[in-house]
């Protein structure tokens, strides 16, 4: 039902763009220009919507490159009871749209000190994507809105020999 709703969406703004540079460009006599303003005027038109999640994503996929990270140390890691520390998210500023890092963290049972630590980054939608909140998650439109590091995998801490104690 939401495809269909953002499909219906979808063709009506392009109707609604296609309109627009015929009232704004009709009037211009020269059909080979008309053609070529049109066509590149429609197609900006038609992304305008999107636009801040194209920065955004763009904005993302750097920030995914540069902040993402694993700590651990293999030596003092090894065979330990460690315990969620839980996880801190906080607002990363000067982006287009809302990008959120989350980091997690585990510590040993016994002396407090952190064993392993990493950070993921998730990304909300656009303003039109906010706006419309098909999905009812705010994901963006464009781009898959979430990364971690490369060298996390879900078997970490069995690779390590690390038990989890639930509190």
């Amino acid at each position: 039902m939401n495809g269909a709703i953002f499909l219906s969406l979808l063709v009506f703004w392009g109707f609604v763009c296609y309109r627009f540079c015929f009232l704004i460009f009709g009037k211009i006599k020269s059909l080979y220009f008309k053609r070529i303003i049109s066509a590149i005027f429609l197609i900006f038109m038609f992304f305008l919507p999107v636009i801040d999640e194209v920065f955004g994503a763009i904005k993302f996929n750097a920030l995914c490159n540069e902040k993402l990270f694993l700590k651990y140390d293999k030596d003092f890691s090894f065979v330990k009871n460690v315990f969620s520390d839980g996880a801190k998210e906080s607002l990363i500023n000067g982006v287009p749209i809302d990008i959120f890092e989350k980091v997690s963290s585990f510590k040993d049972v016994k002396t407090g000190a952190v064993v392993i630590e990493w950070n993921s980054l998730r990304a909300d939608g656009g303003k039109l994507s906010k706006m419309l909140n098909l999905f009812q998650s705010n994901k963006p439109y464009v781009f898959e809105g979430y990364c971690i590091s490369s060298e996390w995998k879900k078997t970490i801490f069995s690779d390590l020999n690390i038990n989890v104690e639930y509190r």
